[in-house]
């Protein structure tokens, strides 16, 4: 048995790295979720320091590392889309992240059917699983290579949308798979219930604490980020006990706790906008919220990664997984080449040089994150068995964000390149010759 000692100083270790990876992304050019994967692999799998097999703590605790990951990851989505910087970009941004989506979803479920003899449900849950780009290390991309904001910002709202379905789309179906609700009548009435459920909870609950932080206001500056994930945790408990997605829940709880809660209607007098100032709105609590949400978000995705590298099983990963995760791969960038400059084309340059470039930064930003690592542990938790899920999902993960690394590589140097101050000064001197 391993020490106390020994787990802290882990602990410690992988939290200091995650942050080390993350700052230094700008010179290596490296997402941390490459690393941080590969140091599970080798400290599980390979060296054999923790036992990650059948009736392990690794295994047993999977339920439950899962539910907190959940619960704090997609509060933290929801907490930091704003609904009114998106309106200008919207209609084109939704078009393009459910095309993606929904063809990538669909083409990558044939495929794996085909290949690992899956039935549609498991092989639905798997395409949906890796049907987009993460979150994870988006807002960095974007500041590191050239773009126009209006495609920057259509590319993370695409991640934070993906981060959203590729948790709730697998889900519902795990759901409609664990129920025996197989009939199209039955999982239709159950998806609409979960669904509706979960946003009516969610409103409720967010309403709810609004009031309460509101009504508590000295308490809330002090207490409010402890007590707000508190209270997402009973949330999610609350919404999975009746029934609903625990995951849809959280997510509405956030997008309504921050949207609301700094809202200031331009119409004063509106009965609305009065009973908003006056009983919901909490101004800069919110942003004190989300100061911290960042924190607590990065250090559970941090050893998620690490978990996910601990159930993977190298023994058990064959030249046709391999093959088939590349071919995937593979369709994945057609998709996404065949797709994006149709549907995003009013967002991006009009020179033909630049417009080449940004379709390629488009095509390859392929990484998958969090989601996908979180739905490999679906199966553990509903007691479904998916031959090969836990690894395809890890491998799938791990040429995505090798192909979006070297993407970035390629790409990150400025669209158009700035003058230096001898060329500027050149110019100019001939400019006053001239005259």
């Amino acid at each position: 048995m391993i020490s106390v000692d020994i787990v802290f100083l882990f602990i410690a270790a992988v939290a200091f790295l995650g942050f080390v990876l993350n700052a230094a992304f700008e010179r290596i050019r490296i997402v941390y979720i490459l690393p941080l994967m590969l140091i599970g692999v080798l400290v599980g799998p390979v060296l054999g320091f923790v036992n990650t097999g059948s009736g392990s703590v690794i295994s047993t605790l999977t339920p439950y590392i899962t539910a907190i990951t959940i619960a704090i990851i997609l509060f933290d989505v929801g907490l930091n889309i704003n609904i009114r910087k998106l309106s200008t970009i919207i209609a084109k941004a939704t078009a393009f992240t459910f095309a993606i989506g929904v063809a990538t979803g669909v083409a990558t479920a044939i495929l794996t059917s085909l290949i690992f003899g899956w039935t549609m449900l498991d092989a639905l849950i798997f395409g949906f699983a890796i049907a987009g780009t993460t979150t994870i290390g988006m807002p960095m991309i974007v500041k590191l290579i050239k773009l126009p904001d209006s495609l920057k910002a259509a590319i993370v709202y695409e991640s934070i949308v993906s981060d959203t379905y590729q948790l709730i789309v697998p889900t519902l179906i795990f759901t409609i798979i664990a129920t025996g609700s197989i009939t199209i009548p039955a999982a239709t009435y159950l998806v609409l219930v979960n669904v509706f459920g979960a946003i009516i909870l969610g409103g409720i609950t967010a309403l709810f604490w609004l009031y309460v932080m509101r009504r508590f206001e000295n308490y809330s500056r002090e207490y409010g980020w402890l007590l707000t994930l508190t209270m997402i945790i009973a949330t999610y408990a609350i919404a999975d006990e009746a029934g609903f997605s625990g995951l849809l829940t959280v997510f509405v709880f956030g997008i309504l706790f921050a949207t609301i809660g700094k809202y200031e209607s331009e119409r004063k007098g509106s009965i609305s906008g009065q009973i908003i100032s006056r009983y919901l709105f909490i101004g800069a609590a919110v942003d004190h919220i989300k100061e911290y949400q960042k924190e607590i978000a990065f250090f559970t995705s941090t050893f998620f990664f690490v978990y996910l590298g601990l159930l993977f099983q190298i023994s058990a990963v064959s030249y046709t997984d391999i093959l088939a995760v590349a071919l995937i791969c593979v369709v994945i960038v057609v998709l996404r080449f065949a797709l994006a400059p149709k549907i995003l084309r009013g967002l991006m340059s009009k020179p033909a040089d630049t417009f080449k470039r940004e379709r390629m930064m488009v095509s390859l930003n392929m990484a998958r994150g969090l989601s996908p690592a979180i739905v490999a542990t679906f199966p553990l938790v509903y007691g479904v068995v998916i031959p090969e899920f836990v690894n395809s999902i890890f491998l799938v993960i791990l040429f995505t964000n090798v192909i979006a690394t070297a993407g970035i590589f390629l790409l990150s140097k400025p669209i158009v390149e700035e003058e230096k101050p001898d060329d500027k000064a050149h110019s100019g001197a001939a400019g006053a010759k001239a005259k």
